[in-house]
């Protein structure tokens, strides 16, 4: 529960926040809708591959702990320069790392749990964070009259104890094998 709701009240300590951050720095409304595509573009392009490396390794901590950190620290370098071809940049940078992240941490609660029918009550500490933490930076750029650029320092600052407590996470070991994608094309294509 605590992990979800860390994890997910960095996300909303920035991620409502970068379409009115893009706005601010004078980028046009399509564009930002440009921006806004290249995460769920990305995600689905790279998934698998990070799926392949975290099965065929069983390394799902390592993999999970890596791109949870590389991920928070290519948000923070975006905001450090406002040019749409850096945006663009760093934003598929920070999506190549960040894709597993959510993956990862669902399926590990999930085989961690004796009942999987527990799951959705899990889960849903994630969206309280995610309210918390998009309510609570709003709180505090509108207090202290800081720009939408300080959400991401923000964010960095909330990560510090998802750090934590993902270090602690001990999730179930994986077994060695490579992925059978021949098998989960099938289960995705519903043949069976």
């Amino acid at each position: 529960k605590m992990l979800f709701l860390l994890y997910y009240s960095s996300l909303g300590a920035v991620m409502p926040y970068l379409p009115v951050y893009f706005q601010s720095l004078g980028i046009p409304d399509k564009r930002i809708g440009h921006l806004g595509a290249i995460t769920p573009a990305v995600t689905f392009l790279v998934s698998p591959l990070w799926g392949y490396l975290t099965d065929s390794t069983g390394k799902l901590k390592e993999v999970l702990l890596f791109t949870f950190v590389t991920s928070v620290i290519f948000r923070v370098i975006m905001a450090l320069r406002s040019s749409f071809s850096w945006l663009v940049i760093m934003i598929t940078v920070t999506s190549v790392v960040n894709a597993p992240v959510r993956t990862l941490l669902d399926s590990s609660v999930l085989n961690l749990l004796d009942d999987k029918k527990e799951y959705g009550k899990q889960r849903l500490w994630g969206q309280w964070g995610f309210g918390l933490g998009s309510f609570m930076v709003g709180q505090v750029l509108s207090k202290f009259g800081l720009t939408y650029r300080a959400a991401f320092f923000l964010h960095a600052m909330i990560s510090i104890p998802t750090l934590l407590v993902l270090l602690r996470f001990k999730p179930k070991k994986m077994k060695n094998e490579p992925p059978k994608f021949k098998e989960g094309l099938r289960v995705i294509t519903g043949n069976k």
